[in-house]
């Protein structure tokens, strides 16, 4: 079975967990899925940190389900 066609590729960057959070999950409600873990990136006393996550959409694979279903 061949792997599904990624179609698009995005990178969510926010400065807290749970403001990420809520981003991811209107991501996913748009079709959207996580791919990997998040990325913390630690600031310094100038910096802050920043949370991220990658972000990816497959292309709609019709599978035979969908001819059954036709």
């Amino acid at each position: 079975m061949n792997s599904p066609k990624i179609i698009d590729y995005r990178v969510l960057q926010e400065w807290r967990p749970n403001d990420l959070t809520a981003s991811v999950l209107n991501f996913i409600k748009e079709g959207w899925q996580p791919i990997g873990g998040i990325c913390v990136v630690v600031g310094d006393s100038r910096t802050n940190n920043v949370c991220l996550q990658s972000m990816v959409k497959y292309e709609k694979n019709r599978g035979s389900m969908d001819k059954i279903i036709e």
